[in-house]
C-alpha cells in the first residue's frame, strides 16, 4: 500500500476534526446541567413545592438559558451556548418530544379577499371546483382555479373580478386573463413568503430552542418544526391563526331567539317529523269538531268526549315525550342552551364537543330559511369548563367584510385591568382609519341601547362588551377573565398581543400535516433506539470475529470509526437524528460489514489459489473494489430519491443512509486496509477465517439454473396470492395515504379493544350525520397500549376541526373508565394524503429506472440490466404480497405508510447490491470461459459467490432482526419488510435474476442463429 504515512495522518487529523465538532454537545449539555442546578437553586428560596416549583424551575431555566445565549460556554475556543447549541447534534421530534407541522395557506381565500368577496356566481363556482379538484390532483390550486374559470363560460373578463377600488393599479382594465392568472400567482407566491416571515416572528414566543421553519420549493407549504413544545393546542392556535382582528356590530340575543325557536321547530320537522302533525290535516279536525260542539244540548262530558275523539292520536303531546324523544323533536335546543343573559350579544351555550353538531344543523337549509341573512353565528374564543358560547354578529356587508379590522392596530400589549384585576389585551388603532372608524362605531352603538361590538379573529369571539359611550381615541380592550386563571389567562393574553405585533398572515393557513410527540414517547423512542443499535453492533461485532478470526478484528475497528465518521458528517451538516435515523444507522453497520465481507472473500480466494498473504490482499483489495463501489452506488441511487421525495421521518433514514455510504467507503478500503497492512508490516500473522469457518462454502457445486422454472413457479404462486390477497382484502392503509387523524393512547389499566372501537364510533359522528371511519390497532402485549385512526371531520373547513377532533376522541376514551395518556398525534390532510401516494409511485419508478439504466451502462449488457430490474420488481412484490397476506394475522402492525415506501426503496438499493456483485463475478467467468457452456459457467460463479452472497446478507439480516425485536413499534413494520426484502433479494438474485440472463441469452441467440441461417441460405440460392 502506498503513501500510508499521508493516509494515517490524513486519517489522525480528521479523527480529531470529527472530535472536535462531537465535543459541542458534551459541553453544551455541561452548561445546561450547571442552568439547571442555579434554576433549582433559586425556586428552593421560595414556598413553591411539587408541581408549581417543576413548571417554575422549568420556566426559569428557559429563561435562563435564553438570556445565556451568548455567553463562553466553550472558554477554550470562544464558542457561545447558541453557537454550540446550533452545531451539536440535534435529535428529532420523535426521540425528543415535539411537533411538526406542514401549514398550508389557503389560496382560495386569498383569491376570495383580493377580489374584495366578489359574489359573481361563475366565480364562486371556479373557486369551489378548484378546491375540490385539488384534492385529487397534483397541480397548485392557481392552475387549476383558471381551468374551472374557462370551464365557466360566463362572458366575463377576469379582470373585472377584481378590478375594485383597492386593486385598480394591479388589475388595470382588459387584462387578458392570463396575464391576471400570472399577477395572482404573485400574490400567491408573496403570500407564502410573507407567511413564513410571520411564522418565524410568532415562534419566538414558544421559547424553543433550535426550531426549523422552512419553506417548501416544490409545493409552497410551510413547514415547521418544533422540538420539545408540549402545548399543541396552544401552538397550533399560534401557527393558523389569521391574526387580523376584526369589529362586528352584533345582535341582541332578544332580537334572534325567535329566529332561533323557528329553527330549532323547523330542523325538527325536516328530522324527526313523526312528533309533528300535518297543518291541514290539524285544520281539517278543528273545523269538523266546531260543528259537532255547536249542538246546545250536549253537556260538559259530551263535549269533552267529542274533544277526545278529534284529537291527534298520532302524535305524542310533549308532557308524554321521553328524554330522548324530546332531544329528537328539538335538535337545536337539546345541544344549545338559550337561556342565558338578556341584552347582550350571547343567544346561547353548549358542551364544546357539541360544536360541530351545531354547526351542522345550523348550516341546513331549513335554519338559513328562518335566520336573518345578515346575521352570523360566530363561537366565543374562550372555553370554559368545557362551556363554548355562541354570539350572534350583524354583517351588513352580507359578504364576511368587517367595517373595521386589524390592519388599523399599531400596537397591543398585555395588561391587567386597574379595577377589576382582569387580564386584558390594550390595543392602540391608527390615526388615519382606525380611529375614525372606531369613534363612529361606538357613537352608533352606545345611542342604540348599548350595543355590543365583537371582537373577533379566526371567526371566533375574542370579546363582545357593550358600548356605554364614545371612544374617541382609538383604544380597545379584551378581557380574558380573572384571577381565578391568572396564568392561563396571562398566556393567552401574551399570545394574542405577540400575534398582532408579528402581523396578521396574509391569508388564512390550513394545517394539512401534523405530527405530535410527547416526552413521555420521545425518552421511550430513545430507549428502545439506543438498545436496539447496542445489540445489533454487537452482534455484528461476534458473527465478525467469529468468521473472520483476526481479519473480523479489523473490521470490527473499521466499523467503529464508520459510525464514529457517520455521527461527526451527521453533526457538521447540522442533521437532526431521528428513530428512522438510528434505523439507518444500524443498516449502514450491517451494509458497511458487507464491505469487509467482500475484500475477505476476494484475499481468501486467492490464497486458496496459492497466492501468499502480500499478493493475495493487493489482489483481493483491489477486485473487490468495483462490487464494492456499485453495490453501494446503487444504494446511493435509491437513498437520494428517499431524500428527494421523501418527508420526514424517511428524510432522516435517507440521510443517515446516504452519509453511512461514504463512509462505509471510507472505512472499508482505507481504515481497514491501514490496519491489515500494520500487522502485515510487524511481521505478524493475519488470518481471514477461524478453524471452524475455513471451508465454509467452498465445495458447494449447487445447480442453481438447472431449477429455475420451478423457482419461476414458486415466485409465480407467492406474488399471485399477494395479488389475490390484495384485491379480496387490501391492505391497512395509514393516515398517510387516505388522510384522517391517528393516536397513540396508553391506559392505566387494561381495556377491551372492542368497546373502545364501540365508544369510538358511536362518538365520532360526521357533520353530515355519518359515522367517521375508526380503526384501533393494538401496540404491543399489555393491553393497555392502542393507535385510534379515524377521519373523523378530515373534509371539514372549521378553523378548529383539529380540536374538535381531539376532545370528541378524548370524549370517547374517558367513557371506557380508564385513565389514559394521549401521548402522541399524527394528522393528514385528504390534500397531502393524495400528494404522498403519488410520490411514492414515483419514487418506486424513478429508483427502478435509475437503477436499471445504472445497470446497463456498468455491464454494457441489457440482458444484464433487464435481468436485475425483474428481480427488483420481484422483492418489491414480495414485500408488498408479505403485507397484505399476514395483515392481520401477525402480532404487530403491518400499516402501509411513508416508513413502508422508505423500506420497499431501500430493499430496491440493497437488492441491487447483492445482484451487482453476483453479476461482476458472472461477467469475469464469462470473459475467463468463452468457450465452456454458459449454464455451467454461470453455475461456476454463482457456487464461487456464495459465500459472499450468505454472509453479507446474513450480516444485515441480524441487525434488522434485532432492531426488529429490540425498535420501537414505530420501526417494526419497517423491519419486517426489510427481513422479507433481503431474504428476497438473496433469492432474486439466485433464482430469478441471473437464470433470466440465461433464458434472455439462449432465446435471442437462437434468433440470431436463425436468422444467419437464413442469411446463408438466401446468399447460396
Amino acid at each position: 500500500m502506498q503513501n500510508k504515512s499521508f493516509t494515517w495522518i490524513f486519517v489522525i487529523l480528521l479523527t480529531l476534526a470529527v472530535a472536535y465538532q462531537l465535543s459541542f454537545g458534551l459541553v453544551a449539555s455541561s452548561f445546561e446541567k450547571k442552568i439547571h442546578q442555579l434554576a433549582v437553586d433559586s425556586i428552593a428560596s421560595t414556598e413553591l413545592q411539587g408541581a408549581s416549583a417543576d413548571s417554575a424551575i422549568l420556566a426559569l431555566e428557559r429563561k435562563m438559558l435564553r438570556d445565556s445565549s451568548e455567553a463562553k460556554a466553550y472558554p477554550l475556543v470562544g464558542h457561545s451556548y447558541s453557537y454550540l447549541k446550533s452545531n451539536q447534534l440535534a435529535l428529532g421530534l420523535d426521540l425528543r418530544g415535539g411537533m411538526s407541522v406542514t401549514l398550508e395557506v389557503s389560496i382560495p381565500d386569498m383569491i376570495l379577499a383580493i377580489s374584495d368577496y366578489n359574489q359573481n356566481p361563475a366565480f364562486l363556482k371556479a373557486i369551489e371546483e378548484a378546491r375540490e379538484a385539488q384534492k385529487s390532483s397534483s397541480d397548485d390550486y392557481l392552475t387549476l382555479f383558471e381551468k374551472a374559470w374557462k370551464n365557466q363560460n360566463s362572458g366575463v373578463e377576469l379582470w373585472r373580478i377584481f378590478n375594485n377600488l383597492e386593486n385598480q393599479e394591479k388589475f388595470p382594465a382588459k387584462t387578458s386573463d392570463a396575464d391576471v392568472i400570472k399577477i395572482l400567482r404573485k400574490e400567491a407566491e408573496d403570500a407564502i413568503s410573507n407567511t413564513e416571515n410571520i411564522i418565524r416572528k410568532r415562534i419566538d414566543q414558544f421559547g424553543v430552542t433550535q426550531p426549523n421553519v422552512q419553506k417548501q420549493s416544490f409545493s409552497g407549504r410551510i413547514l415547521v418544526e418544533l422540538p420539545g413544545v408540549d402545548d399543541r393546542e396552544r401552538v397550533r392556535k399560534n401557527l393558523k391563526s389569521t391574526a387580523n382582528l376584526e369589529f362586528w356590530d352584533t345582535y341582541f340575543n332578544t332580537e334572534v331567539i325567535g329566529a332561533l325557536s323557528q329553527a330549532n321547530e323547523a330542523l325538527g320537522k325536516k328530522l324527526a317529523p313523526q312528533f309533528f302533525s300535518t297543518d291541514s290535516l290539524r285544520v281539517e279536525k278543528d273545523s269538523l269538531m266546531a260543528v259537532a260542539l255547536q249542538d246546545t244540548t250536549l253537556n260538559t262530558a259530551q263535549q269533552d268526549s267529542i274533544r277526545s275523539s278529534f284529537a291527534d292520536n298520532t302524535v305524542k303531546p310533549d308532557s308524554l315525550l321521553t328524554q330522548a324523544e324530546a332531544r329528537k323533536k328539538n335538535p337545536l335546543f337539546a345541544l344549545l342552551n338559550p337561556s342565558v343573559p338578556m341584552g347582550s350579544a350571547m343567544v346561547g351555550i353548549s358542551a364544546a364537543s357539541d360544536t360541530a353538531s351545531i354547526n351542522r344543523l345550523l348550516g341546513m337549509n331549513e335554519a338559513k330559511a328562518v335566520i336573518p341573512a345578515d346575521c352570523r353565528l360566530l363561537w366565543g374564543a374562550k372555553v370554559e369548563k368545557n362551556i363554548a358560547t355562541l354570539y350572534a354578529i350583524r354583517d351588513a356587508s352580507l359578504r364576511g367584510k368587517a367595517e373595521l379590522d386589524g390592519k388599523s392596530i399599531v400596537d397591543a400589549r398585555q395588561d391587567f385591568d386597574p379595577m377589576s384585576g382582569e387580564v386584558t389585551v390594550e390595543m392602540k388603532m391608527d390615526s388615519e382609519k382606525g380611529t375614525p372608524i372606531w369613534r363612529e362605531m361606538t357613537k352608533k352603538n352606545a345611542a342604540d341601547r348599548n350595543r355590543p361590538i365583537a371582537i373577533v379573529m379566526d371567526n371566533l369571539v375574542y370579546s363582545a362588551p357593550s358600548v356605554n359611550s364614545e371612544i374617541p381615541n382609538g383604544s380597545s380592550i379584551i378581557t380574558f377573565g380573572s384571577a381565578e386563571d391568572r396564568d392561563k389567562s396571562i398566556q393567552e393574553a401574551k399570545d394574542l398581543a405577540g400575534l398582532l405585533k408579528a402581523g396578521s398572515l396574509p391569508a388564512p393557513a390550513k394545517i394539512i400535516d401534523e405530527v405530535t410527540v410527547g416526552p413521555s414517547l420521545g425518552e421511550k423512542n430513545i430507549q428502545a433506539g439506543i438498545w436496539s443499535f447496542i445489540f445489533a453492533f454487537v452482534v455484528i461485532l461476534i458473527y465478525m470475529v467469529f468468521y473472520y478470526a483476526w481479519a473480523g478484528w479489523a473490521a470490527n475497528v473499521a466499523l467503529i470509526a464508520n459510525l464514529f465518521f457517520l455521527i461527526g458528517a451527521l453533526v457538521s451538516l447540522n442533521g437532526a437524528l431521528t428513530l428512522p435515523g438510528i434505523a439507518g444507522i444500524v443498516l449502514t453497520m450491517g451494509m458497511a460489514v458487507d464491505a469487509n465481507v467482500l475484500i475477505y472473500e476476494r484475499v481468501k480466494e486467492e490464497l486458496r489459489q496459492g497466492s501468499n498473504i502480500n499478493a493475495a490482499m493487493k489482489d483481493g483489495f483491489l477486485k473487490a473494489i468495483s462490487a464494492i463501489i456499485d453495490g453501494n452506488a446503487t444504494t446511493l441511487i435509491t437513498g437520494i430519491v428517499l431524500l428527494v421525495v421523501g418527508s420526514g421521518p424517511i428524510k432522516g433514514f435517507a440521510t443517515t443512509l446516504i452519509i453511512g455510504i461514504f463512509t462505509t467507503l471510507f472505512t472499508a478500503i482505507i481504515i481497514s486496509r491501514l490496519i491489515l497492512y500494520r500487522r502485515l508490516d510487524s511481521k505478524k500473522s493475519i488470518s481471514f477465517s477461524s478453524n471452524i469457518t475455513k471451508n465454509w462454502f467452498t465445495k458447494v457445486n449447487y445447480d442453481f439454473v438447472g431449477k429455475r422454472k420451478l423457482y419461476y413457479i414458486i415466485s409465480t404462486v407467492i406474488i399471485a396470492a399477494g395479488i389475490v390477497s390484495w384485491t379480496a382484502r387490501g391492505f391497512n392503509l395509514g393516515v398517510d395515504f387516505i388522510g384522517g387523524t391517528s393516536y397513540k393512547v396508553e391506559f392505566a389499566q387494561n381495556v377491551d379493544v372492542d368497546q373502545l372501537r364501540g365508544s369510538l364510533e358511536k362518538t365520532l359522528v360526521n357533520e353530515n350525520g355519518t359515522k367517521a371511519s375508526v380503526l384501533v390497532q393494538s401496540v404491543g402485549t399489555t393491553g393497555r397500549e392502542f393507535k385510534v385512526t379515524t377521519n373523523y371531520l378530515i373534509e371539514s373547513t372549521d378553523v378548529n376541526a383539529d380540536e374538535l377532533v381531539t376532545a370528541k376522541v378524548k370524549e370517547a376514551l374517558t367513557t371506557v373508565g380508564s385513565e389514559f395518556n394521549m401521548d402522541s398525534s399524527y394528522k393528514v390532510d385528504p390534500t397531502m394524503s393524495d400528494d404522498f401516494r403519488k410520490e411514492a409511485i414515483w419514487a418506486g419508478l424513478i429508483a427502478l429506472l435509475l437503477v436499471g439504466i445504472y445497470i446497463f451502462i456498468r455491464f454494457r449488457k441489457w440482458d444484464f440490466a433487464i435481468g436485475a430490474s425483474v428481480a427488483l420488481f420481484h422483492d418489491a412484490l414480495v414485500v408488498i404480497a408479505a403485507f397484505t397476506l399476514f395483515n392481520g394475522i401477525l402480532p404487530f402492525s403491518l400499516e402501509v405508510n411513508q416508513n413502508f415506501i422508505g423500506a420497499i426503496l431501500t430493499i430496491i438499493g440493497y437488492s441491487i447490491n447483492d445482484t451487482v456483485v453476483i453479476f461482476d463475478r458472472i461477467r469475469e467467468y464469462l470473459r475467463n470461459n468463452k468457450n465452456e457452456n454458459i449454464e455451467v459457467t454461470i453455475n461456476n460463479a454463482l457456487n464461487s459467490t456464495l459465500g459472499r452472497s450468505i454472509n453479507t446478507s446474513m450480516t444485515v439480516l441480524l441487525t434488522l432482526i434485532v432492531m426488529f425485536i429490540f425498535g420501537s413499534d414505530d420501526i417494526q413494520g419497517f423491519c419486517f419488510a426489510m427481513i422479507i426484502g433481503v431474504i428476497s433479494g438473496v433469492y432474486s438474485t439466485l433464482f430469478i435474476a441471473t437464470p433470466i440472463v440465461i433464458d434472455m441469452r439462449k432465446f435471442f441467440g437462437k434468433k440470431e442463429e436463425a436468422a444467419r441461417a437464413e442469411a446463408a441460405k438466401t446468399a447460396n440460392a
